[in-house]
């Protein structure tokens, strides 16, 4: 994904692009490192455009949920690495 086709794609301009990419890219590949690549960039643009329309100031933990409320873990838990660990 670039910066251009992030901005055109969350209707924003570059400026906010070039902020917000490395964000998104940063929590998607955290949180799914083996999906395709289509999936983490609509899972990206997804979260991008919901980070840049929240408002300035957090009310209670909604923005700590963004990857959770702009659809981008939906898109994303075929491809998340589940592993169990021991109890005890």
């Amino acid at each position: 994904m670039t910066d251009e086709s992030l901005a055109a794609a969350i209707r924003a301009d570059t400026t906010d692009a070039v902020r917000l990419r490395p964000v998104v890219e940063a929590a998607v590949e955290r949180y799914a490192p083996d999906a395709r690549d289509a999936m983490k960039n609509e899972a990206g643009i997804r979260m991008a455009g919901y980070l840049l329309d929240q408002p300035p100031a957090p009310t209670g933990d909604m923005h700590a949920a963004a990857m959770r409320n702009s659809g981008a873990m939906a898109l994303l838990n075929p491809y998340k690495i589940r592993r169990g660990g021991s109890i005890g």
